[in-house]
């Protein structure tokens, strides 16, 4: 599988995720929380390890700039992480907070499939973006079973 449809592939069950969420009591609120912020934490290690790299080597001062815009909505999207995760699913503020993630998480993933997904497929080969695909799919396994990694 390309790099490119193992991407899609995850930002398809984010959505899937935060349409789960949303009118949720508070405790599946919190489970279905617990699983978007670990994917999300992968999702982006997966990416700035192995595919925003690539992405860099192709030497477009173009995909420079929409990795680094990608590499700053990873930071804005921790601290959202970090911050939902300190505060009570039956606080007032909780879905507010949620909608604000969801928000960031679906206009970053459309960023990624319009300008970085371009960038991809138009400088690196197949084979190039299969390898990367593969690692990608294997570093997910990875980190999904060694939290300390």
């Amino acid at each position: 599988m390309k790099a490119t449809d193992v991407l899609k592939a995850a930002h398809e069950y984010f959505r899937k995720l935060f349409a789960e969420h949303h009118g949720s009591d508070p405790d599946k609120k919190r489970a279905i929380f617990r699983t978007i912020k670990k994917e999300l934490e992968i999702h982006a290690r997966i990416e700035e390890e192995l595919f925003y790299p690539a992405v860099v080597k192709v030497r477009s001062g173009e995909a420079r700039a929409i990795v680094r815009d990608s590499l700053e909505e990873h930071q804005i999207l921790e601290g959202l992480l970090a911050e939902i995760d300190q505060m009570d699913a039956k606080d007032d503020r909780y879905d507010e907070r949620i909608t604000a993630l969801r928000e960031s998480v679906e206009r970053h993933l459309r960023d990624e499939e319009e300008r970085i997904f371009a960038q991809a497929l138009g400088h690196l080969s197949e084979a190039r973006l299969e390898k990367i695909g593969s690692d990608m799919q294997a570093r997910k396994l990875r980190l999904r079973g060694s939290p300390s990694d």
